[in-house]
């Protein structure tokens, strides 16, 4: 009897040093990965609300890592990751036009230690049971609704390596997971919303995707001062600030946030990956994003036809299992008949990721080969583009080797995830769909 391996797919579719003051703040995150020499390369994102102070060139990350007391940090690059709409006679945001707090531009500030330590980190020794910490403050928040006096308050990321099997660190046999997708960082309201951060973990260690509380000026210092309906693992509004809302669910295994909200407001998220290699927690990465949600006025995201039949051969799921050695292909198609302000039609694009994918998409292949592949291919930087339709067709050859890799304990899981995303140019933010 063969074996089983499970596909899920999910498809959304989107209408300073330490004492520097760096207001504004929207997010960020931590992560490392092994370098060639078996030390650790520090990877920071903080993302910051345009109107806001800028951030500094240089900082620190604090840590409680056997023999280190802080890590230096150097900037290599500044993005703006406002909502990108091409909608003609509609305003559209980015950093230079942002003046005013929560309007939707927000800047990536990527910090590596590739400066001061170009060979990587050396980290030695064997983390306690509560894992060692890598961590950044400053002050201040912006302003946000779920967070009562949130610009009075600061910030602190956070990122955690726990022990394995008592080995050393000094052969860093672990990678942290990493967020493949860049944060919604404007969502309309007034229709179900579905967004994802997209996890991946290059040694195909199992993911769990939880909430997790947001904190203020130290490792040991969580924000409990929420407004009355909101709490760290309700962050987003829910029936009880408007009956037609839909409280927020995440799903612990796929990372998918789903919600309606017909509420306005700016709501600080944490969302917590945790990765288990064989059964046992190595790493704990966290992202804090402030989500603003605003009205964009009489737009509906793409539709995206579920690519999968039910048992009445229906056309309704997002979810399938194969046999291993299967041959799975199928059309993911997305439609979008709505005008833009000047009358021409919307433009929609379509976008996909995930860690079995080959190149173009991964630019070293997937994890796993063979690689899932489409036709034609998007990337982050070039997707497929069109009116009232965009489609690709998936092509992936299974194989046993898909149920169990080498690596680590040689269990790993047989669920494979990839995201598809479909937006339309409308303005001031796309509709979009995951």
């Amino acid at each position: 009897m063969k074996k089983q391996l499970l596909l899920l797919f999910l498809l959304t579719v989107l209408a300073f040093p330490t004492h520097l003051l760096a207001s504004h703040y929207m997010g960020g995150e931590i992560t490392w990965e092994c370098t060639l020499s078996g030390n650790f390369r520090f990877i920071m994102k903080v993302y910051r609300e345009c109107a806001g102070i800028n951030y500094p060139a240089t900082t620190t990350l604090q840590t409680n890592a056997q023999g280190v007391t802080s890590i230096s940090m150097t900037r290599i690059a500044i993005n703006d990751i406002s909502p990108v709409c091409g909608c003609p006679g509609g305003p559209n945001i980015t950093c230079a036009t942002t003046t005013v707090s929560n309007t939707g531009g927000v800047e990536e500030h990527i910090y590596t230690s590739d400066q001061s330590y170009p060979n990587g980190v050396p980290l030695t020794g064997v983390p306690p049971v509560s894992g060692w910490y890598f961590g950044y403050t400053s002050c201040c928040r912006n302003p946000c609704t779920n967070i009562l006096n949130a610009s009075s308050l600061s910030w602190y990321l956070r990122a955690y390596m726990y022990p394995y099997n008592n080995q050393p660190v000094n052969t860093c046999f672990d990678n942290s997971p990493k967020f493949d997708e860049i944060p919604s960082t404007v969502i309309c309201t007034g229709y179900p919303f579905t967004y994802n951060h997209v996890a991946s973990d290059v040694e195909l260690d199992s993911l769990v995707y939880s909430w997790a509380q947001p904190l203020n000026n130290n490792i040991s210092a969580p924000i409990t001062n929420f407004a009355p309906g909101y709490t760290w693992n309700t962050p987003l509004p829910g029936p009880a600030q408007n009956p037609n809302n839909v409280a927020a669910t995440l799903n612990s295994q796929t990372g998918e946030i789903s919600f309606t909200s017909y509420t306005n407001g700016a709501f600080v998220t944490v969302t917590k990956v945790t990765a288990y290699k064989c059964q046992i927690k190595v790493a704990e990465i966290f992202r804090e994003m402030q989500v603003v949600l605003l009205s964009c006025g009489a737009n509906n995201p793409p539709n995206v036809t579920p690519p999968f039949a039910n048992s009445s051969g229906q056309y309704v799921n997002y979810i399938d299992t194969v046999r291993a050695g299967d041959f799975v292909t199928f059309t993911i198609s997305a439609t979008d008949f709505e005008y833009c302000p000047n009358s021409t039609p919307q433009t929609m694009s379509l976008y996909a990721t995930g860690s079995q994918f080959a190149a173009p998409i991964n630019s070293g292949g997937c994890l796993n080969p063979p690689c899932a592949n489409l036709t034609p291919t998007t990337t982050l930087t070039n997707p497929i583009t069109g009116m009232f339709g965009v489609q690709t067709t998936f092509s992936w050859q299974t194989g046993c080797q898909h149920l169990a890799t080498n690596v680590g304990c040689g269990v790993t899981s047989n669920t494979y995830n990839f995201l598809f995303k479909t937006k339309d140019n409308f303005c001031p933010a796309p509709g979009i769909n995951f």
